[in-house]
């Protein structure tokens, strides 16, 4: 599969370098999150807790939605498409074209509410986030190339969150 057209000006291997990259800081920022949150529910409010235990399972049931729309087979962290995959537009794929990255994202709100620093937290978040925006960008590039029917797919739906429905 060769690299995304935003990509080409270096060498496919460099943008699958990229990928990885972004997958390995993607792993360290969870880590930071979990480990904030880990050492800060001990002292978190009840309302804290239970606000960080309901965010948390919506960002689980939301990742097991786009695991079961999409298939083990078809799952991949790396942006590249996994060869061979198919367009995935069911499931929480209807209305947002990365429910994996919102799901990640709702967790690591979930865990910065019961952080143990909460700034710190917040920064890794955000952080976050813009891991997953280059991520998700990537893969848009990959998924335009490599599947015909991706831009007419993507201009319906958001890219982490459901777009208002036009009247």
């Amino acid at each position: 599969m060769s690299a995304p057209a935003g990509l080409r000006g270096g060498s496919e291997s460099a943008a699958r370098r990229l990928g990885r990259g972004l997958v390995a800081l993607q792993c360290l920022l969870i880590a930071g999150l979990l480990a904030q949150a880990a050492s800060g529910w001990v002292t978190a409010s009840a309302l804290q807790g239970g606000a960080a235990v309901g965010l948390g399972l919506a960002g689980l049931a939301l990742m097991a939605a786009a695991v079961g729309a999409q298939g083990l087979g078809n799952f991949r962290i790396h942006p590249e498409p996994q060869a061979g995959g198919r367009l995935v537009c069911g499931g929480p794929y209807r209305w947002v074209r990365h429910p994996m990255y919102s799901a990640v994202m709702l967790c690591g709100g979930a865990a910065t509410l019961v952080a143990a620093s909460p700034l710190l937290a917040i920064g890794l978040l955000v952080l976050l986030a813009g891991v997953l925006h280059g991520k998700a960008a990537m893969e848009e590039a990959w998924m335009g190339r490599v599947h015909p029917g991706y831009a007419d797919y993507a201009r319906g739906r958001g890219r982490f969150l459901p777009r208002r429905a036009a009247r």
